[in-house]
């Protein structure tokens, strides 16, 4: 068969896979795309998904190990992501109701975090805005030390954006970076160092691996700290914050 996903519809993919007795998991991949797209965007983006890959090894050639493995915990991570329940089933109505099956849980926001979020979500730009403010505030006000040398400020493309997620500096090393967390908390500043390599952490170890040579990973993480960086963060209190930094002889 030399017809591509490119030109098929989904009705058409999905009888494809059927005709070729593709196991009910892997077409429950396809179908769980369903919801989400439109027919012309199924279409250009078949290429481009997980999902996609999966059903383009399937038609094409037996299932690989890799998706045997796939199929083999995808109705387990369903029915845990729904109570556990099969309840993604009888929405599909591949059972005339649903039970409880197996281990899940509640990943649903409670009323609580949702009114929260919600608010927020109705003030997103002023929100965004103060973050903005505050980040643009740190990185003038800081830029004479990465000019020095002393630091190294985040790096934002030109053809890229960013929401202040947070604020960072890097210092020279690990040594820097206790002092002057340690200046800063003797200050009444909350700063803190970004996060510790996964492949050093005790799961880490314990469950994976490290590929190639540790050049930048651990080295980069250890120079790493974040400003302090919340919506109602006075800007007065970011003044105190460089000029805390701006003070400290140990670089």
């Amino acid at each position: 068969m030399n017809t591509t996903f490119d030109t098929l519809g989904f009705t058409e993919i999905k009888d494809m896979l059927v005709q070729r007795a593709v196991s009910p998991q892997a077409r429950e991949i396809l179908l769980a795309l369903r919801p989400f797209y439109s027919e012309s965007e199924l279409r250009r983006n078949m290429r481009e998904t997980t999902q996609a890959r999966q059903m383009l090894d399937l038609v094409g050639q037996p299932p690989s190990p890799v998706m045997e493995r796939t199929e083999q915990y995808l109705e387990k991570a369903e029915i845990l992501r729904e109570k556990g329940t099969d309840r993604s089933k009888f929405f599909r109505g591949q059972v005339d109701k649903y039970r409880w099956m197996d281990y899940g849980s509640s990943y649903l926001p409670s009323e609580l975090n949702a009114a929260y979020l919600y608010a927020q979500l109705e003030q997103h730009k002023k929100i965004s805005d103060k973050r903005m403010q505050i980040y643009d505030f740190y990185n003038e006000n800081l830029r004479f030390l990465a000019e020095e040398g002393k630091i190294q400020q985040p790096y934002v493309p030109e053809e890229c954006t960013h929401n202040a997620h947070m604020y960072y500096i890097k210092v020279h090393d690990i040594q820097v970076r206790t002092r002057l967390l340690k200046y800063l908390r003797e200050k009444d500043i909350c700063s803190v160092f970004h996060y510790v390599p996964l492949h050093s952490a005790p799961a880490g170890k314990k469950f994976g691996r490290f590929s190639g040579e540790d050049v930048y990973t651990t080295k980069e993480s250890e120079r790493l700290m974040r400003l302090p960086m919340f919506y109602n963060l006075d800007m007065e209190d970011a003044k105190r914050v460089v000029d805390a930094i701006a003070s400290f002889d140990g670089f």
